[in-house]
């Protein structure tokens, strides 16, 4: 037996202990994680203040968890996932962070098997399931519970991928159908798999290597993708109808077409920068008031020329042409030309669209022409180095992610004008008692956009736990100036009115807040306690009882009914 052989033998024996030690640097890594509180982000719809997800599994919750459009989504899957981890962990937390990062190991598992599967090269294969497992910029994926929806979408999507590689491979047709399933099971888990069936044309490409350049075969593998097309042609119309109904989705006047074209022309290097140079990586990146015309002018002319030269002289490599559509195609949905929510990008987003550029980057480097004896210890040093750097920069970037407070004030520090993250971080200070850092941050927020409703709302509050009522005043009628339809402006008008013994005013607010939301707790109480004082016992009785049936374990409101009757029958 030769020399070569015999390092073959021995590297092929202990390939299986290099990933072994990849997954437990991983899991070292987001341990950490696991002692993380919820945040105040999504994680309250999600799961705290969700009264479907703490039933837990039954029939009822199924059938909401496949009805449901809340929270601008329809995700039937990631619903079950959550009430799956209510039934164990309840309310704590730990459970579900550990959820999150065992999927994820999955995940990076699967990632692994696939390309291994595909390409038969185990160190590209690897090397871009380690990029995977600890980039810092896939930390929010899974130290935020209410982004289980990445974890579980990425999970179906590799499934699916290595469902349909069988198929072409073993030409069985069950593991067609498997991949069907399994993508609409992605589906159903975040919407943004809506690109799968074009990823799975690049995959025909590279590593399947099914094109022949002819055009029946190209038709004839588009056919076969059809029923893919159609499912995620479904999703695209729930989606859409979905989060205009939760008013998620942006209207035009408020997000102008040209604005939202430029950032996305930026957002799709602003991603490569970070996923480069990963640094002030934050929960929310606020979207600009102004279009950067020059920045996604040369961003929109650069995609297009990178687009173009990639396809034309990558045919000689096409595991380029691959990783770049697969990048560029799969940000589609969330790159923001169908503007969703207020942040110009997020870090959650590059889960799934990285691999693309990881695939370029494991492939292509070693395929560049250096000459040297000591390549391959030299391409050994470099991928340690890479992984070890990454492996700290990911244990730092989890070190913000503890709670709220240290999450939003990162968010503020590292980012400009980023007026949501110091209205979350004032909230959260508030909920602590520290109303003086939290009026800064609510002063802050609204310094930095005037016309930020719920932040005048959350300053009145400050204002008025402080009984600095008539300031408070100010910003609530500011908020309602800004956005005439925000009920809690209204009811918490309604309390600082009544604080100032304007009692009639304070009904009419309380009135204006239930038209908008009729589901709004306390301000029928309130109404009752306005007219109490007004000496309408009457009336003051009928809305304290209206508040008792949408709210019958009050005590506080059965009390203070008590005594309204017992008031009115001493003065008849």
């Amino acid at each position: 037996m030769n020399s070569t052989n015999a390092m073959s033998i021995v590297s092929a024996k202990y390939k299986p202990i290099f990933f072994i030690i990849l997954i437990m640097i991983v899991f070292a890594t987001y341990y950490q994680s696991i002692d993380d509180a919820f945040i105040s982000y999504d994680d309250e719809a999600y799961i705290l203040s969700n009264s479907n997800i703490k039933n837990g599994i039954n029939y009822n919750s199924i059938k909401w968890a496949f009805t449901s459009l809340d929270v601008s989504n329809w995700h039937p899957i990631t619903w079950l996932s959550h009430m799956i981890d209510y039934n164990i962990y309840g309310l704590d937390p730990h459970g579900h962070h550990l959820s999150n990062v065992l999927l994820h190991l999955l995940n990076v598992t699967l990632l692994f098997c696939l390309l291994y599967f595909t390409t038969n090269t185990y160190w590209p294969s690897y090397f871009v399931s380690a990029l995977f497992a600890l980039h810092p910029l896939h930390v929010e994926s899974v130290a935020w519970v209410a982004e289980r929806k990445d974890l579980l979408s990425t999970l179906f999507m590799m499934l699916t991928l290595m469902s349909y590689s069988a198929y072409v491979k073993r030409n069985d047709k069950k593991f067609y159908y498997i991949a069907l399933l399994l993508f609409s099971a992605g589906l159903m888990s975040k919407p943004m798999l809506v690109t799968l069936p074009i990823v799975m044309m690049l995959w025909d490409y590279w590593p399947l290597n099914r094109f022949d350049n002819s055009r029946p075969i190209l038709t004839e593998l588009i056919r076969e993708k059809i029923p893919f097309f159609i499912l995620t042609l479904l999703s695209c119309a729930i989606t859409y109808y979905a989060q205009n109904k939760g008013g998620s989705i942006s209207a035009l006047e408020a997000t102008p077409f040209f604005l939202r074209t430029m950032n996305a022309f930026t957002s799709y290097f602003s991603y490569l920068a970070k996923t480069l140079w990963p640094h002030n990586l934050a929960i929310i990146y606020p979207l600009p008031d102004k279009a950067p015309v020059l920045q996604g002018t040369i961003a929109g002319i650069t995609l297009i020329a990178i687009s173009v030269l990639i396809y034309r002289y990558g045919k000689k490599y096409p595991y380029l042409i691959v990783g770049w559509f697969w990048y560029v195609i799969t940000l589609i949905p969330v790159i923001g030309i169908v503007q969703v929510g207020s942040q110009s990008m997020a870090d959650r987003y590059t889960y799934i669209t990285l691999i693309g550029i990881f695939i370029m980057i494991a492939w292509g480097v070693p395929a560049l022409p250096v000459y040297s004896r000591y390549k391959k210890e030299i391409l050994s040093i470099s991928t340690t180095l890479v992984i070890v750097t990454l492996t700290i920069l990911t244990w730092t970037q989890l070190s913000y992610w503890p709670n709220s407070i240290t999450l939003f004030r990162h968010a503020a520090q590292v980012t400009a004008n980023n007026n949501i993250a110091y209205r979350i971080l004032g909230n959260n200070l508030a909920k602590l008692g520290h109303v003086s850092e939290a009026l800064e941050c609510f002063s802050a927020a609204v310094k930095i956009k005037p016309d930020d409703a719920i932040a005048h709302t959350d300053l009145g509050v400050a204002l008025a736990e402080r009984r600095d009522y008539d300031d408070a005043i100010f910003h609530y009628r500011t908020a309602i100036y800004y956005n005439p339809k925000l009920a809690n402006a209204y009811y918490n008008l309604g309390i600082a009115l009544a604080y100032k013994k304007r009692y009639e005013e304070a009904i009419s607010t309380y009135l204006e807040a239930l038209r908008l939301d009729p589901s709004t707790l306390g301000a029928r109480a309130n109404i009752g306690a306005a007219l109490f004082n007004l000496g309408k016992y009457d009336e003051a009785i009928y809305y304290l009882q209206e508040e008792l049936r949408i709210d019958s374990n009050n005590e506080r409101v059965k009390q203070f009914l008590d005594y309204v009757m017992k008031v009115k029958s001493s003065v008849q």
